[in-house]
């Protein structure tokens, strides 16, 4: 992609990141409530957001899209995460209700939506992708996850993704820069 450098780089990079936890059936006990409530939204932790944000930064830059110095214009990736889990999430309910996990494994998925826009020298365009993270509890995988920590998982996904709404970005800007000239 940065053989041909047809589409113009951006200048500036921004990153908002939308986060519905994962949510459990003890979680909704005492809530009085007949009609379920509809998901609330929570922060991303800021170091995350900060990972994510270097991750766009060198991934669109070795793709041609992200110069800070020479480049103008904007790259806005939104990520929605919806099931996204922590350890103290897990241990307060998932793994208390689920005591069968011992003999059966149980597993949680995490999807994600990514969607970056583009405004830069070559135009507009936009991207969107989509990515699923299965994580599998079982007592025998137990012993394992110091080694191969199941947050990895998802880290990759979001490169995986980020490469690709950049490819589909590079791809829609280089045919408008074209078409303009």
């Amino acid at each position: 992609m940065t053989s041909g450098r047809e589409a113009g780089p951006a200048a500036e990079i921004r990153v908002v990141w939308n986060n519905f936890p994962y949510k459990s059936a003890m979680d909704s006990i005492g809530e009085g409530r007949v009609q379920p409530q509809p998901p609330s939204q929570i922060p991303v932790p800021p170091e995350d957001t900060a990972w994510l944000r270097e991750r766009a930064a060198e991934i669109y830059g070795k793709a041609g899209l992200y110069d800070a110095h020479n480049g103008s214009g904007t790259i806005t990736i939104s990520v929605t995460s919806y099931g996204r889990w922590t350890y103290g999430e897990l241990f307060r309910s998932f793994l208390v209700d689920t005591g069968w996990i011992m003999i059966i494994p149980a597993s949680l998925r995490t999807n994600y939506r990514l969607t970056a826009e583009y405004r830069g020298p070559s135009g507009t365009a936009a991207a969107e992708t989509a990515g699923r993270n299965k994580t599998t509890f079982h007592a025998l995988l137990f012993p394992l996850y110091p080694f191969l920590p199941p947050g990895s998982a998802e880290r990759s996904l979001l490169k995986k993704m980020l490469w690709r709404s950049a490819s589909d970005i590079y791809t829609k800007a280089s045919r408008n820069g074209a078409a303009a000239r």
